[in-house]
């Protein structure tokens, strides 16, 4: 048995609200070395469509490091205490509710299991990622 034990992995990500378009990947961490390593990983799979690319970010200082290669995307960072704003955020509650509701991991073995299956359904079904990702507008 496992008293108070925690088992983590981190998931950055960035998603196109028009098209459903997600990528992500799974760390162990988060710092602006892993947040580079996002960036170059998404700059080779991602094909940039339009003149702007915006990335919007929270204000985390790995995200801030002066010398990131930003690649074609454009940061956009979100006032503080707004994650609401950012449609990633969304994207990050829908794979919660139907993959991670109610599951107890015991290790990060089991976790990252879990994790890469949500991130596939999720890769795999670019109009519900559209539908998350895009906001209510009344």
């Amino acid at each position: 048995m496992h008293n108070g034990d925690h088992v983590r992995v981190n998931i950055l990500g960035c998603v196109c609200p028009r098209t459903g378009e997600f990528f992500a990947i799974e760390a162990s961490h988060c710092d602006a070395d892993v947040f580079q390593a996002f960036l170059d990983e998404a700059a080779k799979t991602i094909a940039p469509n339009n003149r702007r690319n915006i990335l919007i970010l929270d204000n985390a200082s790995w995200h801030k490091r002066k010398s990131l290669d930003w690649h074609f995307f454009e940061p956009l960072y979100l006032p503080p205490y707004s994650p609401d704003f950012n449609p990633i955020e969304r994207v990050w509650l829908i794979m919660k509710a139907e993959h991670f509701t109610n599951i107890h991991c015991k290790n990060t073995a089991a976790l990252i299991e879990r994790a890469d299956h949500a991130l596939l359904d999720l890769m795999n079904n670019p109009s519900k990622v559209a539908s998350a990702a895009t906001p209510i507008v009344t």
